[in-house]
């Protein structure tokens, strides 16, 4: 008599756990359709958003070069549908004040976690106003880049040359198979250098890489400089060498 009562308690019991494992998954968002990288959009033209995230990279285009980076909670307006590029979705957003851009809005899969959305639809409970000044932005320089620009627009002028010793002047240095190519070592701060090649222009927007040969022997490309990073502006990752 025990054992008959029993079966439907239990079937009730397994049938709450399947509905809280389906609620959970779609509480996580959905994998993007037609960009599996990024999970299904939650932004449409006209919304208004903020950075879910520690901070949101803002691009020129789809995937493209970085112009600025956001903090947590900036506030935005979507202007663009959702784009795929690179097996990831970018929305068109403006943050005010002529800053206009593309950010990636989610990942399935990043270094920083799974199933993450980097922009959100701002709270309903934050008061929103047409009057551009009611949303705080960070004043952003609109004057455009000076003709001077070297041919890497996206490094600082080159400062080695064939022949020089040098050494790594940030945290670390990725030493890859080719310019813009696949990472094949890291070295730290401090490691040294010849330099065999270069300099020379090859992606990320692009960049400054020249060949280097490290005391170990292991010899690749790394590039010099970055005019705008996740670690900063205006750095050298590598330097001549000190005397000694």
């Amino acid at each position: 008599m025990i054992r008959s009562q029993m079966k439907p308690l239990v079937f009730l019991l397994v049938l709450l756990l399947v509905l809280t494992g389906v609620s959970a998954v779609f509480a996580a968002g959905a994998v993007s359709a037609t960009c599996p990288g990024s999970l299904e959009s939650r932004l449409t033209v006209g919304d208004q958003g903020r950075v879910a995230r520690e901070y949101s990279t803002l691009r020129n285009a789809p995937a493209g070069v970085p112009i600025a980076y956001k903090g947590y909670g900036s506030v935005f307006t979507v202007v663009g549908n959702a784009v795929c590029a690179d097996n990831l979705l970018y929305v068109q957003i403006d943050y005010g004040s002529g800053l206009i851009g593309w950010a990636n809005e989610s990942q399935v899969s990043s270094e920083w976690g799974g199933n993450l959305y980097w922009l959100e639809p701002a709270a309903s409970t934050t008061p929103v106003t047409s009057t551009p000044t009611a949303v705080p932005v960070t004043p952003v320089p609109t004057t455009p880049p000076p003709p001077t620009l070297p041919p890497c627009a996206a490094s600082l002028p080159p400062l080695l040359a064939v022949g020089d010793g040098g050494m790594v002047a940030r945290e670390y240095s990725t030493l890859r198979d080719a310019p813009a190519g696949n990472p094949i070592a890291i070295y730290p701060h401090g490691s040294r250098f010849e330099v065999l090649e270069g300099p020379i222009c090859a992606g990320y927007g692009p960049l400054t890489w020249y060949k280097i040969r490290y005391t170990d022997g292991k010899e690749g490309w790394a590039s010099e400089s970055q005019r705008i990073s996740i670690w900063g502006s205006n750095l050298y990752w590598l330097e001549k060498a000190l005397e000694g």
